[in-house]
């Protein structure tokens, strides 16, 4: 068996046709993520693939399909507009540069204390009930659909994966998730 990387398009990104994502992927595994980013109506297609998980051989592969997107006048939704994203793919200065900003904070030793005694702490049954809150599903006209026992487990049981979107919603950060609305019980 060879070692491949797909790349591939996502179109319908906030129901617009002309909105698209291009990407790659080693392992088949990002259509879950991409439908949980940009929601469960788009749609995930393998464009092109090389016989390599090597970075130099896929990544002008990526270049060309966002370029060639780019010049049919689609909506480029990459972040990174040259493709080849991810924290594992920073270079050893990018990598020099996060740690030392990260090693240059200073905590108190209380905080230290209180960060280790959190971490730390073993996650009872009463800890895990106690940040558990129900939540309810509305439709977008107000209508209730359903009481579940918190938001992630409406997610998991909904979606098959945990994303803090309905949470977001209860708290008021966001309108809407998922299609429907959601308040805490």
């Amino acid at each position: 068996m060879t070692d491949v990387t797909k790349i591939y398009l996502i179109t319908n990104i906030d129901n617009n046709p002309n909105k698209v994502y291009i990407g790659k992927t080693k392992n088949n595994s990002r259509e879950k993520d991409h439908k949980f980013k940009f929601g469960p109506q788009i749609t995930f297609d393998y464009i092109d693939e090389i016989h390599s998980l090597d970075r130099k051989d896929w990544t002008p592969l990526e270049i060309y399909w966002i370029e060639q997107f780019r010049q049919w006048g689609f909506i480029i939704m990459n972040p990174n507009k040259k493709g080849g994203g991810g924290p594992e793919y920073h270079t050893d200065s990018t990598k020099q540069k996060i740690s030392k900003r990260l090693l240059g904070r200073k905590f108190s030793e209380s905080s230290k204390q209180k960060m280790t005694k959190a971490n730390s702490r073993p996650k009872t049954a009463k800890f895990i009930n106690k940040i558990r809150k129900p939540v309810l599903q509305f439709t977008k006209q107000g209508e209730f659909v359903k009481e579940w026992e918190s938001s992630k487990h409406a997610a998991v049981k909904m979606y098959g994966y945990y994303n803090d979107n309905i949470g977001r919603c209860c708290r008021g950060e966001l309108k809407i998730a998922r299609g429907f609305t959601w308040r805490w019980k």
